[in-house]
């Protein structure tokens, strides 16, 4: 079983990576996106000076992944993707043909994707000492979820991506998925 929770921020991907690696037996794989994040806001580097930073935030964690049987990920190469999108505004060129053709490989690596729906948690900043640079607003999170999920069904297409219901509890998911993944 090869799982990645994808989503934006306050969606509940970190609890239920951790719940279901738990349930399985399987590991659960960090987010490992700090070096994404410990960028300063408007950092004046030159996108194309980031493309690295980026393509060794995705080596480094799918390496990390391939050397496991089983795991469940928090987080994976679609939201990379979106972030790298996200940076780029306008000018859109060959690195993000090349981010984005590396997030299509190492997505084909899941077995399934799951989306947890946007809007159950509340949004709140990230908590004082913890790296990051999430942005409280409900609308820009909302934008960052649609972008991600429509990424994640561009790359891996609608069988392998499992969208979890809004009307559905959270204490529920868990066992909404590994239902799923049997089937």
């Amino acid at each position: 079983m090869k799982i990645v929770i994808s989503g934006s921020a306050c969606t509940g991907k970190t609890t239920l990576a951790k719940a279901l690696a738990e349930r399985t037996g399987a590991t659960c794989v960090a987010e490992g996106f700090e070096p994404i994040f410990e960028r300063e806001p408007g950092d004046s580097k030159r996108f194309a000076d980031l493309l690295p930073l980026f393509m060794q935030v995705l080596d480094d964690k799918h390496a990390h992944e391939l050397a496991l049987p089983a795991f469940v990920a928090d987080r994976g190469p679609a939201d990379v993707l979106a972030f790298w999108l996200g940076l780029r505004g306008k000018g859109m060129g060959p690195e993000t043909t090349e981010i984005h053709n590396r997030c299509a490989q190492y997505m084909a690596h899941y077995d399934r994707v799951v989306i947890p729906p946007f809007g159950i948690f509340p949004m709140r900043p990230k908590a004082v000492g913890k790296v990051g640079q999430r942005v409280p607003s409900p609308w820009v999170q909302l934008r960052s979820h649609a972008l991600i999920s429509g990424l994640v069904l561009h790359l891996v297409g609608p069988r392998r991506l499992l969208q979890i219901p809004r009307r559905l509890p959270p204490d529920q998911w868990c066992d909404f998925v590994l239902e799923k993944v049997k089937a």
